[in-house]
């Protein structure tokens, strides 16, 4: 059978369309655009009309290719800033009338197929799943393969940097942000459980990273902690115009990646992790592994 999976997240909304047939999964094409959905949500908790627009126009396309591909299925769904809007029928309405039925998860589910997306995709049998997305971040503890504590933090890139990173151009300007990050993790008991494991990082914060290293896009690619905060802090010291330039990063991303940045630093330094992958699974893998079980 051909699927399309469409993840609508806060920040970007992914396609992958892929043939699932005795169990395997096989993706035949991958599609992604910024769209930040969540810009302004936090001040009221409604859509605003540009980011509706983009949503909708990056859909339509998706639909599009999908239909070029004959997909016999489209599953649709969508997280923190659908879950979190007063306004959804901005969205859902306009989606129903393409012929896609957008389900709204929740961040255990959505907690829940990012980790079985890795668990698909990666040999690592203890380590914690960060997914880094605009409005919320999703954070797994896995233990001999088993979920040991999840959960979905009400925050991601776009409102860190909202509501924290105030002058972006100074050096010092995420202190605020990682102070709050790390008065929230430490509430998160489950990752005392799993101190020094892995950190397995998913979503485009994390894939800036592993371009800048000198990685790639494909699956899996592993650096060191200390690399990675070393990254991190360099990037934290530039002014936008300078990432612009400089950084290997989508134009729709440099002016929040410190905000995506503060978070993933906050949680490597709170698990004591070594090393990181940075891996293209998540949500969408995991939808594809369930269709295929």
């Amino acid at each position: 059978m051909r699927v399309a999976v469409i993840d609508l997240g806060s920040n970007a909304v992914r396609m992958s369309l892929a043939d699932v047939s005795d169990g395997k999964i096989t993706v035949l094409n991958r599609y992604r655009e910024n769209v930040r959905l969540s810009e302004n949500l936090s001040c009221d908790m409604m859509l605003k009309h540009a980011p509706v627009a983009r949503t909708l126009d990056a859909i339509r396309l998706f639909k599009n290719y999908a239909d070029s591909f004959k997909a016999e299925k489209i599953v649709a769904v969508a997280t923190a800033a659908m879950r979190m809007a007063k306004n959804k029928e901005v969205i859902t309405k306009p989606l129903l009338e393409m012929g896609i039925s957008l389900k709204i998860i929740d961040g255990v589910e959505e907690a829940r197929y990012d980790f079985l997306g890795v668990m698909y995709s990666l040999s690592v049998n203890s380590c914690v799943i960060l997914d880094i997305g605009g409005a919320s971040t999703e954070i797994i503890a896995v233990k001999d393969g088993e979920i040991k504590g999840m959960t979905s933090m009400p925050f991601g890139a776009v409102s860190i940097t909202e509501n924290y990173i105030k002058n972006y151009d100074e050096p010092d300007c995420t202190e605020k942000a990682y102070s709050y990050l790390e008065c929230e993790l430490s509430k998160l008991d489950f990752l005392e459980e799993v101190k020094g494991v892995p950190l397995v990082a998913l979503g485009g914060t994390a894939s800036v990273v592993a371009r800048i290293d000198g990685g790639n896009d494909d699956y899996n690619y592993r650096l060191t902690a200390n690399r990675t905060k070393e990254i991190i802090n360099s990037v934290n010291n530039m002014t936008l115009q300078n990432i612009q330039n400089n950084v290997k990063i989508e134009s729709k991303r440099a002016d929040i990646i410190k905000g995506g940045f503060a978070i993933a630093k906050a949680v490597i330094e709170c698990v004591n992790s070594k090393e990181i992958y940075v891996t293209r699974s998540g949500v969408r893998e995991g939808i594809l592994y369930e269709l295929a079980r």
